[in-house]
């Protein structure tokens, strides 16, 4: 059994819970009858309460709209489609550019909430005030590929970059799920550095918890193995990527770039004791 099959309702999702944006599914002050009918409730609620007078395009203390909290948090792709049919404006953000496309890209595991959407014209190359786009945020923090594929099918942009110059393929090196990794891998595109000079590799040494999708970007970059290796050994607590990088003939008592001795590093650097004693 795999890393992620013993992991995806365990590890895999309370990581992935840590990382995601503070844009919580639990309703805000502020919100009425139709924001807490979106947060969990059927079509037929919805409909109740936009019938009832409700604004569909209100925000709760949050800033959050009707749209917005049925992208965090419903399982119903009618209820998104019930909405936009009453005039719900799929391009409405919160003040850091956030839609409810991006919302549900994160956080929504089931794809036909975005695949609704996108349908409704929700732009799937939008961008948030960072440069960030629904296919970063889907690749960064979703836990389900399908909700890529839609986004991919829907005409987002493998290519493209943030602000800071991270692709989709360098978010999703942080999402220990590694689906969507495998996924846009396959597609060839955003292989490259970011504007801090960051590989994928890099980025998953640094901070992803499961091995086998830091092993993904090591196939892809066997030349980049000495510099992940030390990013793991400062950053990264988990045991079982240190065990990979040394599974690989990564030396114990090599030099690091930049770092020193791999014991050195972990030692002043790693929060996880297991580590160092990985080393001696």
């Amino acid at each position: 059994m795999g890393w992620r099959r013993k992991n995806m309702l365990g590890i895999g999702v309370a990581v992935l819970m840590a990382l995601l944006p503070a844009t919580g599914t639990a309703l805000s002050p502020g919100g009425g009858a139709l924001h807490r009918a979106c947060a969990g409730g059927t079509a037929d609620e919805v409909l109740a309460a936009l019938r009832a007078g409700g604004d569909v395009q209100a925000r709760d203390d949050s800033g959050r709209t009707p749209l917005m909290i049925a992208a965090l948090s419903s399982v119903d792709p009618t209820v998104v489609s019930t909405l936009l049919e009453w005039g719900a404006d799929a391009a409405l953000a919160l003040p850091d550019g956030r839609t409810a496309l991006m919302m549900a890209a994160a956080r929504n595991f089931n794809a036909d909430i975005a695949a609704a959407l996108i349908d409704g014209g929700s732009d799937p190359n939008g961008r948030d005030t960072s440069g960030a786009t629904p296919l970063m945020y889907a690749a960064a923090y979703n836990g389900d590929s399908r909700v890529l594929e839609v986004l991919l099918d829907g005409g987002a942009d493998p290519g493209a970059h943030d602000a800071s110059g991270n692709s989709a393929l360098l978010y999703a090196a942080r999402n220990p799920v590694g689906d969507g990794a495998r996924l846009l891998l396959a597609l060839g595109e955003g292989r490259g550095k970011n504007k801090a000079g960051e590989t994928p590799l890099m980025l998953a040494a640094r901070g992803n918890p499961n091995p086998e999708v830091v092993a993904l970007f090591m196939e892809e970059d066997k030349d980049g193995w000495a510099a992940a290796f030390a990013l793991a050994l400062q950053h990264n607590p988990s045991l079982d990527v240190a065990a990979l990088f040394l599974e690989k003939g990564l030396p114990v008592n090599g030099s690091l770039p930049q770092a020193g001795g791999p014991l050195m590093v972990a030692a002043r650097f790693n929060p996880n004791p297991d580590v160092i004693s990985l080393l001696v």
